[in-house]
């Protein structure tokens, strides 16, 4: 039993990790879009940290995940059959779509933006705040399903 709460500590720190860098990333492309057409060197650097942002959530989650395997090999007859894991384990896959995606829009935005760092992106604008804040939306109830469990 002491193996899996240590990959439950495991798996709320990566959570807590991705968590705290989407957030940081939502911040960061609020300041991107406003001090884009002021300043290009600005936007480039924001940019960078998006990018590192990125990959610390890719971490952060796939340790969550990984984690998140484990302690269900450990507890799948407890957890398995219950309704509110497998929405949470939905909730997750569609949370990594939704960070494929992002991830691609990033990296159309950064060739974008590396090329003419004054031109309007409306359409990526609204695309990459869509997936970020619908990605908040689901952080919030894969940790109001963990909080409250039901049969």
């Amino acid at each position: 039993m002491a193996g899996y709460h240590y990959f439950l500590i495991v798996h709320l720190s990566g959570f807590a990790l991705f968590t705290g860098a989407l957030v940081s990333d939502i911040i960061i492309h609020n300041q991107l879009w406003s001090n884009r057409q002021t300043d290009a060197t600005l936007s480039k650097t924001l940019l960078s940290t998006t990018t590192k942002l990125s990959r610390l959530m890719g971490v952060s989650l796939g340790i969550t995940l990984l984690a998140g395997i484990v302690m269900m090999s450990k507890m799948h007859l407890v957890y398995g059959p219950q309704s509110w894991i497998r929405i949470k384990i939905s909730l997750v896959v569609i949370l990594l779509i939704l960070r494929v995606l992002n991830s691609r829009n990033n990296k159309r935005l950064k060739e974008k933006i590396l090329v003419n760092p004054v031109l309007p992106h409306a359409s990526l604008k609204y695309r990459i705040t869509g997936f970020q804040w619908l990605q908040l939306l689901l952080v919030a109830g894969i940790i109001i399903l963990s909080v409250k469990k039901f049969n």
